[in-house]
């Protein structure tokens, strides 16, 4: 009799390509599972430290400074964000679509949000619980009293993390990734501000141009400051010069709550030193000090946040707007330093209500570093559970998120790749000449998909892989890390799309657009088979100028609910906008004759996919 396995692929979100195999069969033992600290908070009154792990399905709780005492609390999908109320915590269930309420070391109860909850945050005085909802880029907004939803509030996509003003009036969420033409240069990741009394969006404020990756918030004592850290990526320029930032910066940008709008963005890289992907980010209670988890060098950036404040306020505004170009204002003014975090990888961060721990969930080491808040030294660790000794894939996602593998470590695959698929932003790569950027691609199933680039230029995704190192990152790995890095991106698998029914079938609507797709509208004839693509050069008379005449390979749909923008060149920001507005020649599928109800259900069908 054959082995019978349930097979769960842990970790997608983060780009965790390992898979975790549990057998009902005594032959197939169950391998253990990587430990990936993930997020964690330090409860109100601080004597207690939670801590999330994506890839293990736990959270462990244990009193603040006592590493030896936790308790493991098992979880459903892969444990994500976490927040204390009073000695009650919450913890983001990713892919279950439940967040875990648990007290005492034991889950009491499952609260509904999103399939894909990634932040959360509390307002204890309204008895409010947020989740952001990465996949259908909404907030859930829980009653903790009955347990139930009083409102799921749209935001602009991809919300990651979340954070709440100390008089609860307004909550602020950091949204991953920008939405919008990809081709305006002023595209950029966003915050959504959202009115905890009405429940409604109250408001969005944009980053800098370029702006992505946006995954930490945090706000001050006074409720005045939001501070966002993010990638910023100079679009419009060739990536033919990495170093001194040309290509991509990375930053602290502060929004002033009171107007809405930004005062400052701040360059969390040196000179000649690049802060590869910032991660999570922690203030102390006095304001006096931020700190930042830098995850792609490993490092922590502690900012001098009473002297930053006193030298912007100096400034003429005209004087702050610059420095969102300006890689040596916090170091040359004494207002930075980065140390080692002690731990790879390291993402969630948080400083102990006393000030006096700072601790570090370095997901890649598989433990947690207690660092000393001023001088940045490790004092302890904490692990859950041995670690696993890395397979290839695993070693090759972690060559994929460090920074260290690009030249002044400016950027990793990941910068790009969040999450290993789209930043939402177009770049001129120069593979096919100068002067026509193109949006980027997912990787998932790149290795299935044949020729790679919008106009096939690579052969493969093995061949792009390495010319991205050499010619995005400049530098060119050891053969063993591009071996593996190249194992992890063909591991990578698609996620179950939101637009599914619980269970995976498909909606009534998305049964009725598969019969358009593949009779009435005709996409089949070119996205067809498993992968959704005939795997061809086509020209559907949707280029730019720069490139008349040239075509481009069918994209995959699979997955493609979390790919915007689409088309080459990033126009449509939906795909009703391919079917329709970018559709004049019916290249897109015969859809000119087809009923905005039609319409609707081949677009949910192609959302579904």
């Amino acid at each position: 009799m054959k082995s019978r396995l349930i097979v769960c692929l842990l970790g997608a979100v983060c780009g965790a390509g390992a898979l975790v195999a549990s057998s009902l069969s005594v032959s197939s033992p169950t391998p253990i599972p990587y430990h990936s600290p993930y997020d964690l908070a330090f409860s109100t009154d601080g004597s207690q430290l939670a801590i999330s792990d994506r890839t293990a399905g736990i959270v462990s709780v244990m009193p603040a400074g006592d590493t030896g005492s936790q308790r493991q609390i098992t979880l459903h999908g892969q444990p994500a964000g976490v927040a204390w109320n009073g000695k009650t915590l919450y913890v983001a269930e990713y892919g279950s679509g439940t967040v875990a309420e648990i007290r005492d070391g034991k889950v009491m109860r499952r609260l509904p949000v999103g399939r894909d909850p990634l932040g959360l945050a509390v307002a204890p005085k309204r008895r409010l619980l947020l989740a952001a909802n990465s996949s259908i880029s909404s907030v859930s907004v829980i009653d903790l009293a009955t347990g139930i939803a009083r409102a799921t509030i749209p935001v602009v996509r991809s919300p990651f993390a979340a954070a709440i003003t100390p008089d609860e009036r307004m909550a602020v969420v950091g949204n991953l990734l920008p939405l919008g033409d990809a081709a305006n240069p002023e595209t950029s990741a966003a915050i959504s501000l959202i009115d905890l009394k009405t429940l409604r969006n109250a408001g969005t404020v944009r980053m800098p141009a370029g702006a992505t990756a946006l995954r930490g918030i945090a706000i001050s004592s006074d409720g005045k400051w939001a501070y966002c850290v993010h990638t910023i990526g100079h679009t419009s320029l060739p990536t033919t010069q990495i170093e001194r930032g040309w290509v991509n910066t990375n930053a602290l940008t502060i929004v002033n709550l009171l107007t809405r709008k930004i005062y400052a963005t701040v360059l969390l890289d040196l000179l000649s030193e690049g802060a590869a992907d910032p991660w999570g980010i922690c203030v102390s209670r006095d304001d006096s000090r931020l700190w930042v988890s830098i995850a792609g060098v490993h490092q922590i950036a502690n900012l001098d946040l009473t002297g930053m404040h006193k030298s912007l306020a100096a400034m003429p505004e005209d004087k702050r707007a610059e420095l969102v170009n300006d890689l040596a204002y916090l170091h040359s003014n004494d207002l930075m330093v980065r140390t080692p975090a002690g731990v790879r990888g390291p993402r969630g961060i948080a400083i102990s209500p006393d000030g006096k721990q700072l601790a570090v969930a370095g997901y890649f080491s598989g433990k947690t570093a207690i660092l000393d808040p001023v001088s940045g030294d490790v004092r302890s660790f904490i692990s859950a559970g041995k670690q696993r000794v890395s397979d290839v894939v695993r070693h090759g996602e972690e060559v994929f998120y460090d920074g260290s593998y690009s030249f002044q470590h400016w950027l990793s695959c990941a910068s790009c790749h969040p999450d290993s698929r789209t930043d939402g932003l177009n770049w001129d790569l120069l593979n096919d000449g100068i002067g026509n950027p193109k949006n980027t691609k997912s990787l998932v199933l790149s290795a299935h998909l044949g020729k790679m680039m919008a106009r096939g230029i690579r052969d493969s995704m093995y061949v792009a892989a390495a010319a991205g190192f050499r010619f995005i990152e400049f530098r060119e790995p050891e053969p063993k890390d591009l071996k593996d890095c190249q194992s992890y991106i063909a591991s990578l698998k698609p996620e179950m799309s939101p637009y599914r029914q619980m269970g995976g079938s498909l909606s009534a609507s998305a049964k009725r657009g598969k019969a358009i797709f593949e009779e009435k509208a005709q996409c089949s004839v070119c996205h067809k088979g498993e992968y959704f693509t005939d795997f061809k050069l086509h020209d559907v008379g949707t280029v730019e100028e720069s490139d008349k005449g040239a075509k481009f390979v069918t994209p995959t749909l699979r997955e493609v609910w979390r790919t915007a923008p689409y088309m080459a060149y990033g126009h449509a920001t939906t795909i009703q906008q391919v079917l329709t507005k970018y559709n004049p020649r019916n290249s897109h599928g015969a859809t000119k004759g087809l009923s905005k109800k039609q319409l609707d259900d081949l677009t949910e069908y192609v959302l579904s996919l």
